[in-house]
């Protein structure tokens, strides 16, 4: 299945999820795991330098959870 790519703005982050609020105002969580790899530009970085208001972009792939789809990020990237 192709990944599905998101953008928007950080709402809240941890080291499990990272919430980000959409263009439309819909707000979209993403697991993070340990494969998740997160960039400003080129460059890596740790989850914990996302900030609230950070422009991002996330590409994601579903998964099926118990009684629900969840999205998992494999890459996110900062303006």
């Amino acid at each position: 299945m192709p990944l599905a790519t998101f953008s928007g703005t950080v709402h809240g982050v941890s080291s499990k999820q990272i919430t980000v609020e959409n263009p439309d105002g819909n707000l979209v969580d993403f697991q993070v795991n340990r494969k998740t790899r997160v960039l400003r530009g080129k460059k890596e970085i740790s989850i914990s330098k996302l900030a609230t208001g950070d422009s991002v972009t996330i590409d994601a792939r579903q998964e099926r959870a118990r009684f629900a789809l969840i999205l998992i990020a494999v890459t996110i990237t900062a303006q």
